[in-house]
């Protein structure tokens, strides 16, 4: 199967060890860069190895907390590539969290729709509105490749010049489109958003998968996705998803990631202790 599919992506080394993450540090009202080193800086007191630090979206959160991707709250970050330097300097990679959902009111929104960067209408002549965190918006076409080639250029401009090549697609499963004819691109062909919504998040983790190695092509890239369909394992990590902490959970996990090693999918894992709930006791965690 993966003769046909593709083998599993080499991945840096890093990307074994423990990957810290949380909402809480990044959705705190100021200075959240300052938070997230003294985690760092504590975990190393408590002589636990930390690798790599999952930054989900708050760094990107506008007016109304609403997520803007490539974008940065200066007053939870004031200086981004200050903040991955102080990171690397612990010996910490940071994955920026990206979606490919963009709202009406992004900065960027009129710049990518004139690209022609969004899924459209069936007729093809307007964009295609989505549902999206904070309101509506559209959703990047990574079939594409003048898409393809936009997104790669803000990932480097606005993500790895600050200091990193390890990006995490979030949110990425295209749910938020309820119109099964929507037009994209599909190389010049032309298809629905009904036949390709699959393909959509594999194409976004090639997309960041190149911009990283074109970026800087001596470093392996380390790029996590929550989505995609067959072959996935050629470009990204997958994770079991946003799972509640009990041991129901932790049932159901341990059958997704079998499923997803007997679907070719070798690198994948689930959130140690869960990602939603009350904390988790002592035996959960450990197990």
């Amino acid at each position: 199967y993966t003769n046909l599919t593709g083998k599993t992506v080499m991945q840096p080394k890093y990307s074994l060890g423990y990957l810290g993450s949380t909402m809480y540090y990044v959705e705190l009202p100021e200075n959240c860069d300052d938070e997230i080193v003294g985690f760092v800086d504590k975990v190393h007191k408590e002589d636990i190895p930390i690798d790599c630090f999952m930054l989900s979206s708050g760094y990107t959160a506008g007016p109304g907390n609403k997520r803007n991707v490539f974008t940065w709250n200066k007053k939870r970050f004031r200086n981004p590539s200050e903040f991955f330097k102080r990171m690397k300097e612990r010996g910490v990679v940071v994955s920026p969290n990206i979606k490919p959902g963009i709202l009406k009111g992004h900065p960027y929104y009129e710049s990518m729709k004139d690209v022609g960067c969004f899924i459209k209408t069936p007729d093809g002549l307007e964009v295609q509105e989505a549902r999206w965190w904070g309101g509506p918006g559209a959703y990047y076409d990574f079939t594409n490749p003048a898409a393809r080639e936009s997104w790669s250029n803000y990932l480097i401009k606005q993500l790895m010049e600050m200091g990193t090549t390890s990006v995490w697609n979030d949110n990425c499963e295209y749910d938020g489109i309820d119109e099964r004819l929507a037009q994209c691109e599909y190389e010049g062909l032309k298809g629905t958003h009904g036949q390709l919504k699959s393909v959509q998040p594999t194409l976004m983790s090639y997309t960041s998968h190149l911009a990283a190695s074109r970026f800087n092509p001596q470093v392996r890239p380390y790029v996590i996705s929550r989505s995609g369909g067959a072959g996935i394992q050629r470009y990204a990590q997958t994770w079991a998803g946003d799972n509640p902490t009990c041991f129901d959970t932790l049932k159901y996990n341990i059958a997704t990631l079998l499923g997803l090693g007997l679907s070719g999918v070798a690198n994948t894992g689930a959130d140690n202790g869960g990602f939603q709930g009350p904390a988790p006791s002592a035996e959960l965690l450990v197990r």
